[in-house]
């Protein structure tokens, strides 16, 4: 089982997170117009009894966007067998992060069901979008 923990601090835009094996979630700096991968080096949770987690905290930076998604939405395939990848995904972020978090997620949804052209998802499919005030 995978899973990417994280803690919102409310007094300031960090966060304290881990990923067990899970998708890297996204940040997105429009001011820097870069992404951020948050990428865990850790395990899937069970694999190792006696495995320490690592946790980690990052600064959302201002005016910005984190995106954290299951692998679902990254390797969702269309008709010819090609994937939805992270170069769509960021590109539907950068497009779409001004609009607000409900209208993001309808975006990148929207992206994925023209890309997908009809061809059934194959695995889950889940998207939560952070949006420090």
């Amino acid at each position: 089982l995978t899973l990417f923990y994280l803690q919102l601090k409310a007094s300031s835009r960090d966060i304290d997170w881990i990923s067990a094996g899970h998708e890297a979630a996204l940040v997105f700096d429009p001011k820097k117009d870069a992404f951020t991968l948050l990428e865990g080096e850790d395990i899937p949770l069970g694999v190792d009894a006696d495995w320490t987690f690592t946790s980690r905290t990052e600064t959302l930076p201002e005016g910005g966007v984190m995106v954290v998604y299951t692998d679902g939405l990254r390797e969702a395939r269309n008709g010819d067998g090609v994937e939805y990848g992270l170069d769509r995904l960021q590109a539907v972020i950068k497009r779409g992060h001004p609009a607000g978090s409900d209208a993001l997620i309808d975006a990148i949804f929207k992206d994925l069901e023209t890309f997908r052209d009809g061809t059934p998802a194959i695995d889950d499919i889940s998207v939560v979008v952070i949006r420090p005030v």
